[in-house]
């Protein structure tokens, strides 16, 4: 193969001669077009679409999932309000973990446009994955010229099953949106080099760049990778000196060059580690020590890649490794240096060997595990970007392979016959998972081992669909995994509350209190099971402990004056019940319950106006309507 020799300087005099080279042959691996035979250019778009939209119509008929839909959609009050002035700033204003106001943005758009129903924002997925189908083709077209490698690359990223999370799971809308800033950003740098005195067209870099880092941080890699592409396919270093190329001041120039693009990263980056160590995210090295994310860091990469080759027990949450076999280790690291080692060695006879594999590894260097955020070792959603370095060295290899062979075109036609087809359907397979909680969670069991999360997850939804006995066994099994779960104490004491085992569930709710002395919500539920079992005053002593916590929860303030009412301190409860009104002025039971309280004081027409309160705020509420009419009975004037 010859020697690329095209420099900075050199670019911009030879800038025609480029432009025609790109139209024709840009590689030379790349297979040119003949007008009049084939199937036009135009055509190759079309199937990679209709292929897609086969593969994942699907999830329009899907639910939202419980891991994370409920914090980015569904529970989230300021995303539910759609797109008003003030959740605009608070979108712009909060970090969850990092800042990403742009995925804020859409799915407050989401919710203005369909309203709460699952499947709108699963179709604004689809049309996202679609576009960044669509734009991939076309930057891999005009970078290198090869139209059929870069279908062929496409198709992988279109079909792989292990971009499926990305586009199936609604809270990972900021995967498929910052992919398609990151591919609007190489357009727009693959239109600078054309001409690289254009500031205008370098400016269009800087903001498609800054807007992605504004869906997910994950793009902080992007201004490396960009130097990846300088050398192939963009062709801005030469490396033939007996030509008289300045290897490293060509380079210098180009690291120049991005120096806005890295400043944009290195903000992006801090912002992203305080963030997420300010909400506990990050874990310590007392907790996983450097060793050890070594090793899984090799382990991760090497999985990575065997599941890119054999996309086979994919799960939406792979637990924490907890041991790591030395052979797994050593496996790892000799294939990782044995292709690193190639891709050096073969820098300018296959240099998309070299740009390929290290856009690999530096794509997924930000969530890899050297900054342990986190209970899971790795996940499918973040080799959506990565998994493109590696199928441009399979198929760029296997183009060169086959140049020279025989039976070259069946090859590749019963390779396409075969792999694509197969690889479409495995995720359509993969995709019907993501329909609804119970489908999802049972196959990631059992595909995992030990998954402390999931068991957990599935115990909620087998719960919540009345079948407490079955959530209670998974209860149980995650508390083995995980004994020092606060959250999995409560929820099971929730569950066993429900079946009446009063004394089982106080045990736990107690449980739950030693690992976190201070929550809410757990002195409410004990004083709940307190009061279930008769002990009021417990009850009391409980509810008072959450209320002293947290002044501000209408909630614990209902339940307190409720039992208040039983036992017969009805001051104490009509104070409580009022401020309950005053803090949630929407809750009918606050409403109808202060009525009960100051009905049994024989302030009957006080009682009667909370009682239409709350039946005006819940139309048919029946308590509410038969203590109306009680009140009205003592007042003299019943309803008729």
């Amino acid at each position: 193969m010859a020697d690329v020799c095209l420099s900075v300087e050199s670019q911009d005099s030879l800038h025609s001669s480029v432009e025609a080279m790109r139209e024709v042959k840009a590689d030379p691996t790349a297979t040119p077009v003949r007008s009049g035979r084939g199937w036009p250019q135009f055509f190759i778009p079309v199937v990679l679409i209709v292929a897609t939209v086969a593969i994942y119509i699907q999830v329009i008929n899907h639910d939202f999932i419980s891991l994370d839909d409920g914090f980015y959609v569904l529970n989230n009050p300021e995303v539910k309000t759609g797109l008003t002035r003030q959740s605009i700033a608070w979108a712009f204003s909060t970090f969850a973990g990092y800042w990403h106001p742009l995925t804020w943005l859409s799915h407050m758009a989401d919710c203005q446009i369909y309203g709460l129903k699952s499947g709108g924002p699963h179709f604004t997925n689809l049309l996202l994955h679609l576009a960044n189908v669509l734009l991939l083709f076309i930057v891999l077209k005009r970078m290198t010229g090869a139209v059929w490698q870069s279908a062929c690359v496409t198709a992988l990223f279109a079909w792989h099953p292990l971009n499926v999370e990305s586009v199936a799971w609604i809270a990972e809308r900021k995967g498929v949106l910052s992919t398609l800033f990151l591919l609007l950003t190489l357009l727009a740098y693959e239109h600078y080099t054309r001409n690289t005195s254009s500031w205008k067209r370098y400016v269009l870099v800087i903001v498609a760049l800054a807007l992605g880092l504004m869906a997910k941080p994950m793009l902080v890699t992007l201004p490396f990778a960009l130097l990846l592409l300088d050398y192939w396919p963009l062709k801005r270093i030469c490396w033939n000196r007996a030509q008289g190329a300045d290897v490293a001041g060509s380079v210098f120039r180009l690291i120049g060059e991005k120096l806005p693009l890295f400043i944009l990263v290195a903000v992006q980056s801090l912002l992203t580690f305080l963030g997420e160590r300010d909400v506990g995210n990050v874990t310590s090295l007392s907790e996983s020590s450097l060793s050890f994310r070594f090793a899984n860091v090799l382990a991760s990469y090497f999985t990575y890649v065997g599941k890119m080759f054999w996309p086979r027990e994919l799960a939406v949450f792979y637990p924490n490794r907890t041991f790591i076999p030395g052979w797994q280790i050593a496996t790892a690291g000799v294939l990782l240096m044995s292709i690193t080692a190639l891709a050096l060695i073969s820098i300018r006879r296959c240099p998309y060997l070299f740009t390929g594999w290290f856009w690999y590894l530096g794509v997924l260097l930000p969530v890899i595990g050297i900054v342990k955020i986190g209970e899971f070792s790795m996940a499918d959603r973040y080799s959506y970007v990565s998994l493109i370095g590696l199928f441009v060295m399979v198929v760029w290899a296997l183009s060169d392979l086959l140049t020279r062979r025989r039976y070259r075109k069946a090859t590749i036609f019963l390779l396409m016959v075969i792999v694509f087809p197969t690889l479409g359907l495995a995720s359509w397979f993969q995709t019907g998972y993501w329909q609804d909680n119970l489908r999802l969670y049972q196959h990631t069991l059992g595909i995992t081992s030990d998954n402390y999360v999931i068991n957990h997850n599935l115990g909620n939804e087998l719960v919540r669909r009345g079948r407490l006995e079955e959530g209670i066994q998974h209860y149980c099994e995650a508390l083995r995994i995980k004994p020092r779960s606060f959250e999995t104490h409560n929820s099971l004491g929730l569950a066993l509350a429900q079946q009446g085992r009063l004394d089982e569930a106080i045990h736990e709710y107690e449980q739950a209190l030693r690992l976190q002395p201070d929550s809410v919500r757990v002195y409410s539920n004990l004083g709940l099971a307190f009061a279930q079992q008769g002990t009021l005053d417990a009850a009391i002593a409980s509810l008072n402990r959450a209320l002293s916590l947290d002044p501000s929860s209408a909630e614990v303030r209902l339940n307190l004056g409720i039992i208040l009412i039983r036992s017969n301190r009805l001051g104490e409860a009509t104070a409580h019940l009022s401020k309950a009104t005053e803090l949630s002025p929407q809750s009918a039971e606050a409403h109808n319950a202060l009525g009960f309280a100051l009905t049994s004081q024989g302030k009957t027409q006080e009682a009667i106006s909370e009682y239409g309160t709350a039946l005006k705020l819940k139309p048919g509420y029946v308590t509410a309507q038969d203590n109306l009419e009680k009140a009205q009975c003592q007042n003299g004037s019943p309803q008729r």
